[in-house]
């Protein structure tokens, strides 16, 4: 049995077989075409079409690093199948698309002694200001050996070529707690 659904004008119908852009994707770097019905494909290096709202990108930090405040130096590309990820001091993801991202960082760093307060923000071009502020997490008299996070994430519209980083503010300098669960920034295209 075939189903078939609003047979014109663009509907959807399943006994014709999938829609995929009638050009072959250019062989190097990103591309992305719009078809007649408003629907954004995209492809990099010569890669399949699929449908934008496939991108997704996650970076993360498996070693861990000291700091206070300061940009998250990612280490560990988890996955980017668009080339959109950059690891290292500064670890960014770069949108290839102009539309609305989820957007999502976490940082988790080891408690000292005293009180201990660690933000995480999400911030767009690195300026000095965060375009998303996640929760303020507070220590106080719990002792040294806890593990402290802070999460940021939020809906957020990007250009193409805008680039997002996360950014971790503490009282004071302190190790972070390692791996790339309790370490990361993701960005996913919503439309």
């Amino acid at each position: 049995m075939v189903a078939v659904f609003g047979t014109g004008g663009g509907g959807l119908n399943l006994a014709s077989g999938p829609y995929f852009p009638p050009q072959s994707p250019p062989a190097t770097g990103f591309n992305s075409f719009t078809d007649s019905s408003g629907q954004v494909w995209i492809s990099y290096n010569g890669s399949p079409w699929v449908r934008a709202s496939a991108f997704s990108c996650h970076i993360s930090r498996a070693a861990g690093y000291t700091t206070s405040a300061a940009a998250i130096p990612f280490d560990t590309i988890d996955n980017d199948l668009f080339g959109a990820a950059t690891i290292g001091a500064a670890a960014h993801i770069t949108a290839p698309l102009t539309g609305n991202y989820i957007l999502c960082a976490a940082t988790c760093y080891q408690s000292g002694a005293n009180q201990d307060t660690c933000v995480t923000f999400i911030r767009k071009n690195a300026s000095g200001s965060p375009s998303i502020q996640g929760n303020v997490s507070l220590t106080t008299g719990i002792g040294a050996g806890w593990n402290v996070g802070s999460l940021a994430s939020d809906v957020i519209r990007l250009n193409a070529g805008d680039v997002i980083d996360a950014y971790q503010a503490a009282t004071v300098s302190r190790s972070s707690y390692g791996g790339s669960a309790a370490n990361y920034l993701s960005a996913t295209y919503q439309d």
